[in-house]
């Protein structure tokens, strides 16, 4: 049996998530997050008075500004990147449980009672098929004999 890492920060993921995040930051995407929609905006007029501050000299502290307006970026970017990661961890796990239904094989009990392996994506609606002591159970079914 082969054994899979499942590790948080796998490099392709994380490039990825990466540039997902900077993906997101499109208004037509983040309109459906209407807080961090909220904190884009407010990031976006920062960086109007920052810039403002540092052209007009003596309105506002620039640097000030400028903080403020990194801090709400990177919260932006951040809730982006873990949105993303959430996302493309769902999607290889979604994808990895679809490998393994189509390569877990089925013992098929035959009319004359003799078993025959299947892969359990060429299994029918009416096949009965044997599950014994670690096993793994190749798709859903009903439990004719025996307990579950």
């Amino acid at each position: 049996m082969k054994t899979q890492s499942n590790k948080l920060f796998e490099a392709a993921l994380m490039q990825t998530a990466l540039k997902q995040s900077f993906i997101k930051l499109d208004p037509r995407v983040m309109v459906r997050n209407p807080v961090m929609f909220t904190v884009e905006i407010g990031t976006v007029v920062m960086a109007y008075v920052t810039f403002y501050s540092l052209s007009h000299a003596g309105q506002g502290s620039a640097i000030y500004n400028f903080i403020i307006f990194l801090i709400l970026l990177l919260t932006v970017l951040f809730a982006n990147f873990a949105e993303a990661i959430a996302e493309a961890r769902g999607k290889a796990q979604a994808d990895s449980l679809r490998k393994t239904r189509e390569e877990t094989p089925a013992k098929v009990l035959l009319p004359d009672g003799t078993h025959e392996l299947r892969s359990s994506n060429q299994l029918k609606k009416a096949d009965v098929f044997v599950c014994e002591t670690g096993d793994i159970i190749a798709t859903d079914g009903e439990i004719i004999e025996g307990i579950a």
